[in-house]
């Protein structure tokens, strides 16, 4: 048998319980290859679960554990996993609710599957080091300079209220009926030290810091919005990003 041709066979005989491939395998004691496989089976597809329940805890709270079971097994029988850590197991699994039958017609879903994953990335993430505050308030007095971000930071954008929605699984009082889930939102996600924060933005703020993370000069980046920003603003927003350590560098141009 071919090197592709076992790999394909071990990969069926993990998934299909009623599968009947023969690879010449002999089990540890009493054990038949079909007996040794369904105790690695479900050793395999319990762990794999895990790692989708840790990853998208708030859609097993919405949910409920039965059908996100469910849903586990359809995507681990699609999806095996490739990688030997299992914390990066379930990239695909937003873009699988989206089509799947059972949760095709929730359509925040998707965006709750994004979110969870960004916020899962940045929580593994090294701890940032920032730029020291004082340094960052002298450069930023410059006419014109270029800001690198902390790499443990991502804008996230949705047409429906995401951040509420994961609020509101992290209170024990709250009721998903409570929440206006159809408004968009725009959130910022970082890693402060040890500690992932999550940030709501309002459509400006969020156009400027995407425009800063593509390598805008802060004048360019400004200079769009100028009709919606007072001094006060635009001081404002310095400071947040100072205060909250996003700033990894600052770039002063001549």
């Amino acid at each position: 048998m071919k090197l592709n041709e076992a790999q394909n066979s071990f990969k069926e005989l993990t998934l299909n319980p009623y599968a009947t491939a023969e690879l010449g395998l002999r089990p540890a004691g009493q054990l038949s290859q079909k007996q040794a496989f369904d105790v690695y089976r479900h050793g395999y597809v319990e762990k794999l679960s895990e790692a989708l329940e840790q990853n998208f805890a708030s859609i097993q709270w919405l949910l409920g554990k039965r059908i996100f079971a469910d849903l586990c097994a359809d995507y681990i029988n699609q999806m095996p996993a490739i990688t030997h850590n299992l914390r990066e197991y379930g990239e695909e699994f937003p873009d699988f609710i989206k089509i799947h039958p059972t949760t095709r017609n929730i359509p925040f879903l998707k965006d709750m599957g994004r979110f969870e994953w960004i916020y899962q990335n940045i929580a593994r993430a090294k701890s940032p080091e920032p730029l020291n505050k004082e340094l960052c308030r002298d450069l930023i007095d410059s006419a014109n300079f270029k800001i690198r971000f902390i790499p443990a930071m991502e804008i996230f954008e949705s047409v429906f209220a995401i951040s509420d929605i994961w609020n509101c699984h992290q209170s024990p009082t709250c009721e998903f009926e409570d929440i206006q889930w159809s408004r968009p939102e725009n959130i910022l996600l970082f890693k402060k030290k040890h500690q992932v924060l999550v940030h709501k933005l309002d459509r400006c703020q969020a156009a400027i810091l995407l425009d800063l993370q593509e390598g805008a000069l802060i004048a360019t980046a400004l200079a769009s919005h100028a009709s919606h920003l007072t001094v006060d603003d635009i001081s404002s927003f310095f400071s947040f990003l100072i205060d909250s350590e996003l700033i990894e560098d600052i770039m002063v141009l001549d």
